[in-house]
């Protein structure tokens, strides 16, 4: 046991280290996951006939997305929650486990954090087995407060079927402490042990959509899709659950036996031997910044093209989903001057640009990232100025966020055409993406700001875009006040195809943007780096 000696002791440490950030995590999650209740309570009390709902989910674009319909006529209030939040919530708590995991694993390493713990007599599982033993508990954590908030908020449903939906979740999150460890050891940076699990859970997402339309042999290797199985609220089953804890177990003990075989700070897999000169493609900060970051501006194409051909596939049967449930017609009908296809077009429009400005902080953030690891002082040592390196990442970031709103019209008019027809020419969804952009400029805008000024509370651009999602997503059903959408760079833009383009509006955002980001620049040249 020598080799686990003082791991409650470092377990202790990361509670205290990421105190905070657990704490927000516990409470925001649970909150949003229980708090979405009586939207589908209120979605049930207003469809006269809930069979035809279930038989508009049955449609396989609507099964791709969401997952299967284990319902044979009508929905429960918490059937209809099952079916419809099962998958997000599974990949919103891998997510935060994928991350967890690497910060305490890879990214010590990287930041020297773990040569010291090494010096110290502790154990060599000792931070491994501490990182697993608090992922465990904030999981247990997340999986108590959903079934007690579940049950207080919504005393109708069965005990047993909200605890076979909050364990069925957070055990497949956990799966992915198990995932990402492996990662941790095959990887030579903590850039890419998130990229390779990120890509795990997008390609078992990707195999589950497949395996519920058409294979379902397909579904059942998924780790998603075995989720999915447990049917939570209709037959309540604990089979998939077992398997996805003996797949999580068997993650760990894998990553263990890796870690005994390699060095600290290296990984399994060999790094490639770089160039011995720059490609002659890179010509300068901008190119050589681009190629940094060229391989996971690709990914997040291939998944924003994706998801806006997803969404390009559910225009078939469009109006049966409105006619369904007023509160569908609530939320997706805002101009009855206008076609219920032109109103969907808009609204999920709306959505994607939200979704796309998501890598768009990401890629501007990595400028951060770099400073942190002590490579941008290799940069700006040498005749490049401040302002000309962190243009770089806003230039990039900019002309990303363009080809992905281009992308995301193009993908979603060229699939929904295949399913709909009369929908409007790709110049419609032309415009109304690049609407968009603007309020995509403003938002990396507040980043840049806060890269310049208050580096430590970049977090804060990722809360705006949560916000302006919150607040224009559910808005509409939840009757939030107007003034609050008016709060967002999203909402302040007029929604075209229902709305005339504002381009007062327009030159207003571009313009606070480049303020933003002038101010973001000059304290960028002021403070110091690293």
């Amino acid at each position: 046991m020598e080799r686990f000696s003082k791991t409650f002791l470092l377990s202790s440490f990361i509670f205290r280290r990421e105190r905070i950030r657990i704490v927000l995590y516990i409470v925001l999650i649970s909150a949003f996951i229980v708090g979405m209740v009586p939207i589908f309570e209120e979605m049930l009390r207003t469809t006269p006939d809930t069979s035809v709902l279930v038989e508009t989910m049955k449609n396989p674009a609507m099964v791709s997305m969401i997952g299967p319909v284990f319902v044979e006529d009508s929905y429960t209030t918490g059937s209809i929650y099952a079916n419809y939040m099962s998958v997000y919530v599974g990949l919103m708590f891998a997510a935060w486990n994928i991350l967890f995991t690497t910060r305490h694993t890879r990214l010590d390493e990287e930041r020297g954090r773990m040569e010291i713990i090494k010096s110290l007599p502790v154990g060599d599982y000792a931070n491994i087995s501490g990182t697993i033993t608090v992922s465990f508990i904030i999981n247990l954590l997340v999986c108590l407060f959903l079934i007690v908030g579940f049950k207080a908020l919504s005393p109708d449903m069965e005990l047993k079927s909200i605890v076979n939906f909050s364990i069925s979740t957070t055990v497949f999150g956990f799966l992915f402490t198990g995932i990402t460890l492996i990662f941790a050891q095959i990887s030579t940076s903590s850039t890419l042990t998130n990229s390779l699990s990120f890509l795990s859970l997008f390609a078992f997402y990707i195999l589950r959509a497949v395996g519920d339309v058409s294979y379902e042999f397909l579904s059942l290797i998924s780790p998603l899709g075995l989720m999915t199985r447990t049917q939570s609220f209709v037959n309540d089953y604990y089979f998939p659950i077992v398997i996805l804890l003996v797949e999580g177990l068997i993650g760990i003990l894998l990553a263990g036996i890796l870690l005994k075989n390699r060095d600290l700070n290296a990984g399994l897999i060999r790094e490639r031997q770089g160039r011995r000169s720059l490609s002659p493609l890179v010509k300068g900060v901008n190119s050589f910044n681009l190629s940094l970051q060229k391989s996971q501006i690709i990914v997040w194409a291939l998944v924003i093209a994706i998801f806006s051909a997803m969404y390009g596939a559910t225009l078939g049967d469009l109006e049966t989903y409105i006619e369904s449930s007023d509160l569908m017609a609530k939320m997706l009908i805002v101009n009855p001057d206008y076609s219920s296809t032109d109103q969907f077009v808009g609204l999920l429009i709306l959505i994607m640009s939200m979704i796309t400005c998501l890598p768009v902080l990401l890629f501007l953030n990595r400028v951060l990232s770099e400073e942190k690891k002590g490579l941008t002082d290799a940069i700006i040592n040498r005749p490049v100025s401040r302002s000309k390196y962190f243009g770089s990442f806003i230039l990039i970031a900019s002309l990303v966020a363009v080809a992905y709103q281009l992308l995301v019209a193009l993908s979603f008019w060229g699939v929904g055409r295949e399913f709909l027809e009369g929908l409007p020419d790709l110049k419609v969804f032309f415009i109304g993406a690049i609407n968009y952009v603007p309020a995509i400029f403003f938002t990396m805008a507040v980043a840049v700001l806060l890269v310049g000024l208050l580096p430590k509370y970049t977090w804060l651009s990722y809360l705006y875009l949560g916000y302006s999602f919150t607040v224009l997503y559910l808005g509409r059903v939840l009757d939030f006040p107007e003034i609050l959408e008016k709060l967002t760079p999203f909402g302040i833009l007029p929604n075209y195809p229902l709305e005339e383009l504002d381009y007062g509006m327009v030159l207003i955002l571009l313009a606070l943007s480049l303020v933003l980001c002038g101010i973001g620049m000059y304290g960028y040249r002021k403070r110091d780096i690293g």
